[in-house]
């Protein structure tokens, strides 16, 4: 007899971040996709997707996509507001929506402004 799959959400997404560090990108993307199948409200998944899109294959509509998702899901998801601006920046010059992402991000945290402008994947 098969024993069920008791695989998490969680466990995917931990999966997910492990690829991610050896450079399995597709292995990761997997991990991802199956942990927001099982939980669709899990942020984390969903920025961790959009940063292997966007970082990775350079599909920033795409990674966009995800980092919106994590937006809706966490309104307060500074992280996602960076990466969106990057992607936007970066991916599709689109200098005013990176901005826009920018100054929500400041808005968000802004004891961290500096941290984040230094640290910013756009630069």
């Amino acid at each position: 007899m098969d024993r069920p799959n008791t695989t998490t959400a969680t466990d995917y997404f931990r999966q997910g971040n492990e690829k991610f560090a050896l450079e399995d990108y597709e292995g990761a993307l997997n991990a991802l996709d199956s942990a927001i199948t099982l939980d669709p409200t899990l942020h984390r998944a969903y920025l961790k997707r959009g940063i292997v899109k966007h970082k990775i294959y350079k599909n920033y509509l795409a990674a966009i996509k995800d980092y919106d998702q994590a937006i809706i899901l966490k309104p307060n998801y500074p992280k996602a507001y960076l990466y969106r601006a990057a992607a936007k920046h970066k991916g599709l010059n689109d200098q005013r929506g990176a901005i826009e992402d920018y100054d929500a991000l400041i808005q968000l945290s802004p004891e961290n402004a500096c941290d984040y402008y230094c640290a910013s994947p756009s630069w």
